[in-house]
């Protein structure tokens, strides 16, 4: 079996019990800080090394309206993945035409985008069908943006039917 190690995170080296970072998974520090990470085996042995601490940006995100006439009953199929496109027709936004994901492109690997019904975006929520989403005027949805890194960001999707014409 396999001996027992224990690591512990600290402030500062020496690594003592006064410099302890009590919450590790919650510990707030800037971008390139420095915290020293004990280790000590089952016999006791113990050793000391640097972690360098790297903070990543959020990816821009945008609100997004996206605009479609009513067919007559209320409701109607929106491509919620016109909000990544500022140049679909239904994609209106707020004066020039702006995406969710800030342009960011998912075929070349930049950002991942996702939609769900309600936020924090989660699996639980997520549109299973965002190409054809039925939904009636003052709808919104969450698109959740995802990075290359790993980092995500919240954008509203806001979805308006327009009345058909008397």
């Amino acid at each position: 079996a396999p001996l027992a190690t224990l690591v512990t995170y600290h402030t500062a080296s020496p690594a003592t019990g006064g410099n302890q970072i009590a919450s590790p998974a919650t510990y707030a520090a800037a971008n390139g800080a420095t915290v020293t990470a004990l280790v000590v085996d089952a016999e006791g042995c113990r050793r000391e090394a640097t972690v360098t601490l790297v903070v990543l940006s959020l990816p821009e995100t945008n609100e997004v309206t996206l605009t479609l006439c009513d067919d007559g009953d209320g409701t109607v199929d929106f491509d919620l993945t016109d909000a990544e496109d500022p140049a679909a027709p239904s994609n209106v936004a707020s004066g020039a035409g702006e995406d969710v994901d800030n342009s960011g492109d998912a075929t070349t690997g930049g950002m991942t985008v996702t939609y769900h019904t309600a936020s924090p975006a989660t699996g639980a929520n997520q549109i299973a069908a965002p190409t054809a989403f039925a939904a009636t005027n003052g709808t919104t949805v969450t698109a959740l943006v995802v990075d290359a890194d790993g980092c995500g960001s919240e954008a509203t999707v806001n979805l308006t039917l327009l009345p058909q014409p008397d």
